[in-house]
């Protein structure tokens, strides 16, 4: 079983390339919590995120506080721009009465336009180069039940409590700014995608 967040694709296209691996089966994370689903059982349980500022996305940071795993094998999977930072170790803090097993991360564009620039697809190849091997080696990992103890590599989490996540928390997740321009179809997709934007009334906008 795979649980992922994607915001952008990244994760769900690492989420697809791990369950055709070994069929597994794929749930939204946005969708558990839509559907109050959090009890999970199964041979082997797959977590992937995005990092954001060093450590978890609210949103995945929320379910897997409430999430309850059953299973012989829980690794977790980041995919970064940068650097994974603290997110290994502030997942595991975040599941209760459960440690993960094993950490992985994979390497893929970020979509924060004031560092990378991705343009054109020379460009985003600079960002892609390893990923596909990285994903064969976490396909690998979980075939062969590996486990470690952390995120390779990663920042001291006292740094990502300290400094990222309340630069997070107190800037970037503000959505004070969102609008809906004239570019807009309303199929009403951001708003499922994203609780945030159905909080404030963007699925009103769905034709």
């Amino acid at each position: 079983m795979i649980l992922y967040f994607s915001a952008t694709g990244n994760c769900k296209y690492v989420a697809k390339r791990l369950a055709e691996a070994d069929g597994q089966e794929v749930l939204p994370i946005v969708d558990c919590i839509r559907e109050k689903r959090f009890a999970f059982e199964d041979g082997t349980i797959g977590v992937i995120s995005p990092v954001y500022d060093w450590g978890l996305p609210s949103i995945v940071k929320e379910f897997l506080g409430q999430a309850a795993f059953q299973t012989s094998y829980l690794y977790f999977v980041a995919t970064y721009g940068t650097t994974p930072g603290a997110i290994g170790a502030l997942a595991n803090e975040a599941i209760k009465g459960r440690n993960i097993d094993a950490y992985y991360s994979v390497r893929m564009p970020d979509t924060w336009t004031p560092i990378f620039d991705l343009s054109t697809p020379e460009k985003a190849a600079k960002y892609t180069k390893h990923t596909e091997s990285e994903i064969d080696r976490v396909i690998q990992g979980v075939r062969d039940r590996q486990t470690n103890r952390h995120m390779c590599p990663c920042t001291p989490a006292i740094l990502t409590k300290l400094i990222a996540e309340p630069i997070y928390n107190n800037r970037v997740r503000r959505t004070a700014h969102l609008h809906v321009e004239d570019g807009c179809i309303g199929c009403g997709l951001c708003a499922k995608k994203c609780r945030a934007l159905s909080a404030c009334g963007a699925e009103n906008i769905a034709m």
